[in-house]
């Protein structure tokens, strides 16, 4: 396969999270027969990720025409950078049913698009001063002297915590 752009474990093909991302395949020299690559997102992945085609045909006619493949990735509500990748295989193809590869496709090894979701949730606190009972504002400022009731604040997490953070 060729795959374009090309990744690695290291150089990660970015999918905005919320947004897309978008690879191309093709044969590196023409079949004897119809080959189908089959597509596989493989672990890490946010939830709801989806591929544009599970499946990409190629025959001795369209075998080097780059086909498109489009990475779906929805909002997952942390800020974590997910990585993952989509698996590529491939098997002969006789329009209906898997068949055995022959030729210079038997045994080629399969493939990987590596992926790296960026994320755009920003971590954080939002402070929210409460307004007091019989008060009809608030001011934004914290003054309080001794023997008062005080201020009062809601804290809320602009994002849900990493694994093993702690608020």
């Amino acid at each position: 396969y060729i795959l374009s752009p090309a990744t690695t474990a290291l150089n990660r093909l970015p999918a905005p999270e919320n947004g897309q991302a978008a690879f191309t395949v093709r044969l590196a020299s023409q079949p004897g027969e119809a080959i189908r690559v089959t597509l596989v997102l493989a672990g890490g992945a946010v939830a709801g990720t989806t591929l544009s085609t599970s499946t990409l045909d190629f025959t001795t006619g369209n075998w080097s025409s780059p086909q498109s493949v489009t990475i779906t990735v929805p909002d997952d509500g942390d800020s974590t950078f997910e990585t993952y990748k989509v698996d590529l295989s491939a098997t002969g193809w006789n329009g209906a049913a898997p068949i055995a590869l022959t030729g210079a496709y038997l045994g080629v090894a399969p493939g990987s698009v590596f992926v790296r979701n960026i994320d755009d949730d920003i971590p954080g606190i939002t402070l929210t001063q409460i307004i007091p009972s019989g008060a009809a504002t608030v001011d934004g400022t914290s003054v309080v002297t001794e023997g008062s009731t005080g201020d009062r604040y809601q804290v809320r997490l602009n994002t849900a915590p990493g694994v093993g953070n702690y608020v």
